[in-house]
C-alpha cells in the first residue's frame, strides 16, 4: 500500500514599494508607506478569482465525493489578505478543517528566513503562525514546513521544543544521498518525523504546465496518478503551489481539471491510500535517520540558501535586517512588526541575479524590473526604517548596537596579522570585541595598534567615543603587545558594564 500525501501550499507575500527612480511615498502611516497594498490586492484578487477560489472548492468536492484527504500550508500575510479582501477564502478552508480531512501545517507566520536569524524569532513566527491557525480553523497545527523547506538539525530541534510532531523536507540527493524520499525518516537530535517531499514529483506539476510543447501542456491527472504506481517506499509526498492551477499557466491543457480529476484518479487505484502528513506519519515507522548540519532547502537547483543569500545585495540586506533586531526587541509593537514584514524571504529573492531557468522563475515572481531594482528599494527601505528606529528607541538604540548588534561583515572589524593576510578573528559588538581583543594572536595586535585601527572603528563604526578615547591613549603608549592586549580588554570590559548600565542591566 502507498501512501499518498497531496500538500497545497498557499502564499502571497506583503510586497516592498519600487521606489527606483521613483519619489518616495510619504505616510502617516509607515506601513503603508513602505509596502505597495494597492499592488498586493490587485495580485491577491487575480489569484483568488484564478486559483484560490476554484482551487478550494475543487479539493472541497473531491473531499465530500472522493473521500479525498490533503494538507495546507498557508502563510499568514496570505491570511491577512484573504480576511481583508476576499473572506470566502477564509470560509473555504474553514469548510475544510471542519471535514477532518485536511490538515493545517504550521510554518513561519511572515514566510521569512527567520531560521536563520536566531531561534528565538523562528520560533516566536512559529508560535505566531499556529495561534493564528487555531483562532481561525480552530485546529492545532503538529506539523511544521520551513520557509522554502529549509532544513537542519537546528530546525527539526526547535520544532521538536515547539510541539510539533513532524517537520517536512526536501527529498534531495544532498539531504538522502543513495535513500529514496518515499520514507519516514528520524531526525537526529529530536522526537520528530521527518517527511521528505518528493520533489521530482512535484515539480512535473507545478512546473510541467509551463512547457511550450503541446504535449508537455497537456499532462492529465490520470497519467500522473499512474506514474505514482511505480514509486518504491511507504508513501510519497506531493507539494503543489496551488497557483500553478489556473493562475501561472493558464492553458487549454486545463490545470484546473486537474485538480479536479486528482482525487478520483486516486481513489481508482486500489493500492493507493490517501493520507494526511500527520496520518502517514503515526502509522508508519522511520526506516533511517536524517543528520544535516548545514541548511538545505527545496529552492532552485542547487537546494541551498542561495535563493536568498546567494549574492553581495542579498546578503548585505540580510546582514542589515539583522543587524537590527535587539533594536527592534525594545522598541514597539508597530516596529517588531514592520521589521517582521521586512524578514519576508520574497524581499530576498527578488534581489537573485541567476540566470538561465531558475533565473526566469525568480523574474517571473518579481515585482520589480531587475534584481537591482529590487536592491535598491530594499536598501532604500530598511534606510528609512532604520533611522525611525533609532529615533523610536532612543539613547537605548545606541547602547544596544554596542553590547548586541551584529554588524554587517563589512563594517565588521576583522583582525589580521598585516595587509592581504587571512582574518584571525571577527568582531561586530563589544562583546566579540573583547573575544577578539582576548584571542587574536601577538602580530595582528601589534599590526592594528601601530595604524590606531581599533580607536577608529570604535569610535567611527561602534560610536563608542569614550572606549575610542581610551584605545587612543593605549596606542600612542607603544610597548608590549601582550601587556596592551590585557589593558585594551579592560577598557572593553569597563565600556560593557558602563552599557548595560545605561540599559539597566546588570
Amino acid at each position: 500500500m502507498l501512501h499518498i500525501i497531496p500538500l497545497f501550499e498557499m502564499h502571497q507575500p506583503k510586497r516592498l514599494r519600487c521606489i527606483f527612480g521613483k519619489k518616495p511615498t510619504k505616510s502617516a502611516d509607515m506601513e503603508a508607506e513602505f509596502f505597495d497594498d494597492e499592488l498586493n490586492r490587485r495580485v491577491f484578487l487575480r489569484l483568488a478569482n484564478n486559483s484560490y477560489l476554484p482551487g478550494l472548492r475543487a479539493i472541497s468536492q473531491g473531499v465530500d465525493q472522493h473521500g479525498f484527504k490533503c494538507a495546507i500550508v498557508i502563510s499568514g500575510t496570505l491570511l491577512e489578505q484573504s480576511r481583508e479582501w476576499c473572506p470566502e477564502v477564509i470560509d473555504l478552508l474553514g469548510g475544510l478543517a471542519r471535514s477532518g480531512s485536511c490538515e493545517f501545517v504550521g510554518q513561519t507566520y511572515y514566510h521569512s528566513l527567520a531560521s536563520l536569524i536566531d531561534e528565538k524569532e523562528f520560533m516566536q513566527q512559529a508560535d505566531m503562525h499556529r495561534r493564528a491557525i487555531k483562532k481561525l480553523f480552530g485546529v492545532d497545527a503538529v506539523t511544521f514546513k520551513n520557509t522554502g523547506l529549509i532544513y537542519n538539525n537546528a530546525v527539526a530541534e526547535a520544532a521538536g521544543r515547539m510541539g510539533f510532531r513532524n517537520v517536512i523536507a526536501d527529498g534531495t540527493e544532498r539531504m538522502l544521498d543513495w535513500r529514496s524520499p518515499n520514507y519516514i525518516y528520524a531526525a537526529k537530535g529530536s522526537p520528530v518525523r521527518v517527511l521528505v517531499r518528493n520533489y521530482r514529483q512535484s515539480d512535473m506539476v507545478n512546473f510541467r504546465f509551463a512547457g511550450t510543447a503541446r504535449q508537455a501542456r497537456r499532462i492529465a491527472a490520470k497519467d500522473f496518478v499512474d506514474g505514482l504506481s511505480y514509486a518504491e517506499g511507504d508513501l510519497t509526498m506531493i507539494e503543489f503551489s496551488l497557483e500553478t492551477f489556473g493562475e501561472h499557466f493558464i492553458n487549454e491543457a486545463g490545470p484546473g481539471d486537474f485538480l479536479k480529476d486528482l482525487p478520483a484518479q486516486i481513489r481508482n487505484h486500489k493500492d493507493f491510500m490517501v493520507e494526511t502528513p500527520s496520518e502517514a506519519a503515526d502509522g508508519l515507522k522511520p526506516v533511517g535517520e536524517v543528520d544535516i548540519d548545514e541548511a538545505l532547502s527545496g529552492a532552485d537547483l542547487e537546494k541551498d540558501l542561495s535563493a536568498w543569500v546567494g549574492n553581495a545585495n542579498q546578503r548585505y540586506c540580510f546582514e542589515t535586517m539583522k543587524y537590527l533586531k535587539p533594536i527592534v526587541e525594545v522598541s514597539n509593537e508597530k516596529m517588531i512588526r514592520l521589521w517582521r514584514l521586512f524578514t519576508q524571504s520574497d524581499n530576498f529573492q527578488y534581489m537573485g541575479t541567476k540566470g538561465g531557468a531558475t533565473g526566469a522563475i525568480h523574474d517571473y515572481f518579481s515585482h520589480f524590473d531587475s534584481p537591482v531594482e529590487a536592491f535598491i528599494s530594499t536598501l532604500w527601505a530598511f534606510t528609512d526604517f532604520r533611522q525611525r528606529l533609532y529615533a523610536v528607541a532612543g539613547k537605548r538604540s545606541r547602547y544596544f548596537r554596542m553590547l548586541y548588534g551584529e554588524l554587517p561583515e563589512g563594517h565588521a572589524f576583522h583582525f589580521a596579522a598585516g595587509f592581504a593576510m587571512p582574518p584571525e578573528a571577527i568582531a561586530r559588538n563589544l562583546f566579540e570585541l573583547r573575544d577578539a581583543v582576548g584571542k587574536a594572536k601577538q602580530e595582528s595586535i601589534a599590526f592594528h595598534l601601530m595604524r590606531g585601527d581599533l580607536s577608529k572603528w570604535t569610535d567611527e563604526i561602534l560610536g563608542c567615543s569614550g572606549l575610542a578615547s581610551e584605545l587612543r591613549r593605549i596606542e600612542s603608549k607603544g610597548g608590549s603587545a601582550e601587556v596592551l592586549r590585557n589593558e585594551m580588554v579592560g577598557c572593553i570590559t569597563a565600556a560593557i558594564k558602563d552599557a548595560k548600565q545605561q540599559l539597566g542591566e546588570r
